[in-house]
């Protein structure tokens, strides 16, 4: 016995995923700006991420003095 309801979620998931991989197809280019723009976004975090450091280290010599 096959439930309807999960039929027609298997179609709508199938279906769906079927556009996504004709997008895909279409515009190739798209990924290739999402991987640059996150590897561009974790490098700017990283470097937020050492900035932030060394700020920290000015800070803990000023009070030295």
């Amino acid at each position: 016995m096959s439930d309807p309801i999960v039929d027609d979620a298997d179609g709508r998931r199938v279906g769906f995923e079927r556009q996504i991989n004709e997008l895909r197809a279409a515009r190739p280019d798209v990924d290739a700006h999402r991987r640059e723009a996150a590897e561009l976004l974790a490098e700017s975090r990283e470097a937020e991420r050492r900035n932030h450091f060394a700020e920290a280290i000015a800070e803990s010599m000023r009070r030295r003095e």
